[in-house]
């Protein structure tokens, strides 16, 4: 009778435990990052499963540490390659004023355009419930390798 109640003891202890299942959680890929000196400044990545594109940059706000802040949105109707399209044709052909786009949820992004000695540089600016960070410049160079281009 012992040996019969350690058998089911066992047995129940087995399929117990099988029930517990552990999920590794999926990170998301790297698009492409910019910085100086292999730190990065600016990192796009993509949440393949959620199919959202998230932008992590250090705000130029604050000089004595990095602090980082960033944006997201999911990639509905293109929204991805038409941002990169956005941005390569403002650094193409600098438009008179900054362009303000809403993400999702209140958030918003500003493309402010920039020339100087015959360079169109932007930065972009991010805005969601009265918390706003700024971005580091970037040069169509920079653009291009952000987003994997």
């Amino acid at each position: 009778m012992k040996r019969i109640i350690a058998v089911l003891m066992l047995f129940v202890g087995t399929v117990g435990f099988s029930q517990i299942k552990i999920i590794k959680p999926e990170e998301p890929i790297l698009i492409g990052k910019v910085g100086a000196f292999g730190a990065p400044n600016f990192t796009c990545k993509k949440d393949v499963k959620n199919n959202t594109y998230i932008f992590t940059y250090i705000d130029l706000n604050f000089r004595k540490t990095d602090v980082y802040k960033s944006f997201k949105f999911k990639d509905i109707d293109n929204a991805f390659d038409n941002l990169y399209k956005l941005l390569m044709d403002g650094l193409k052909n600098k438009p008179k004023e900054d362009i303000t786009i809403e993400l999702a949820e209140g958030e918003y992004i500003k493309l402010h355009f920039v020339s100087a000695f015959g360079v169109v540089n932007v930065n972009i600016s991010s805005y969601k419930n009265g918390v706003s960070g700024t971005s580091v410049w970037l040069t169509k160079r920079k653009v291009k390798k952000l987003f994997g281009k």
